[in-house]
């Protein structure tokens, strides 16, 4: 498998073979995306990723899952480094960075790193941690409640059979589920959660796996969404990059949804600006008039204060 990192904090596994994405995980939050990374093989201790971001030098444990107890980072350098190195017996990382002219050389400790990871806990109680207000928060209960739902949607009841409640929903339903709970994903990324979770015992089972847990679920929702919302100055630079004066026309807006690489058909177009605005299609005609930019976007389309 091939690893990568990007601008998102994001860890992704590809298979080399078929260049698909096979798994995604949340990467090391630590104020920038990784610049460097290797794998360290710590003999009994496993695997380590050794990475880079800023003037940052950090360890995470193999297999990566998203766990933030399961990695650790130390400031190396005044400035970002710019070269990573391991030592041939695996002991002892050096780094360079930018114009201090100095090389360091770090003795790696898989056993602090194992003990942190201890300490922090294990299983699914790391990521229910990373939900604003915990297990105790509104979005874990809906959660909780919204995958239920999910089951009594894909039941048949009859009439005198009694309804046994399972702890497994549908993988088909993993999408709904999640813009149920606020996180929007594309198409694509839809597709690549659904994909992560059919073939997660590949290659040793050829069986797809077509249920997932509540569990696996907060896994994937923590590891899948993003880290950083939707924030004023990034809607202003998308609108930048659209147009140079900062607002576009509605309707070439709508051009755009219609003949992007996940087009949107007219129907689903007015059904969505009719479920934003709180109109009616026939009031919604006014607001196709009009330029848009990113703050009449924010506020009027996506409610923001």
């Amino acid at each position: 498998q091939l690893l990568t990192a990007n601008d998102h904090l994001k860890l992704r596994f590809h298979s080399l073979r078929t260049k698909m994405c096979l798994k995604t995980v949340q990467g090391p939050a630590l104020g920038g995306p990784l610049s460097k990374m290797m794998v360290l093989d710590a003999g009994s201790a496993g695997n380590l990723l050794v990475f880079a971001t800023g003037e940052k030098l950090g360890v995470a444990l193999c297999p990566l899952d998203g766990n933030p107890n399961r990695h650790i980072a130390i400031i190396a350098h005044a400035n970002p480094v710019t070269a990573l190195v391991r030592s041939c017996d695996g002991k002892y990382v050096f780094t360079a960075a930018g114009n201090d002219s100095s090389v360091n050389r770090w003795a790696v400790h898989p056993e602090v790193l194992h003990a942190t990871w201890k300490l922090g806990g294990e299983g699914v109680a790391p990521f229910i941690a990373q939900l604003d207000g915990g297990e105790q928060s509104e979005c874990y209960k809906e959660m909780e409640d919204y995958f239920y739902y999910m089951q009594i949607r894909q039941t048949e009841f009859t009439q005198n059979a009694a309804w046994q409640i399972s702890d497994r929903m549908a993988v088909k339903d993993i999408p709904d589920l999640m813009r149920a709970i606020g996180f929007f994903p594309s198409d694509q990324q839809a597709e690549e959660m659904m994909t992560e979770i059919r073939f997660q015992n590949h290659p040793a089972s050829s069986t797809l796996v077509e249920t997932i847990d509540l569990e696996t679920f907060i896994k994937l929702y923590i590891n899948h969404r993003p880290v950083h919302g939707v924030s004023p100055q990034k809607l202003a630079a998308t609108f930048s990059a659209l147009s140079p004066r900062g607002h576009v026309p509605a309707l070439e807006l709508l051009h755009l949804l219609k003949t992007g690489s996940e087009k949107m058909t007219d129907d689903e177009i007015t059904r969505h600006i009719c479920v934003l605005l709180g109109e009616d299609e026939e009031n919604i005609s006014r607001e196709l008039a009009l330029q848009v930019d990113a703050q009449r976007f924010a506020t009027r389309f996506l409610g923001f204060a």
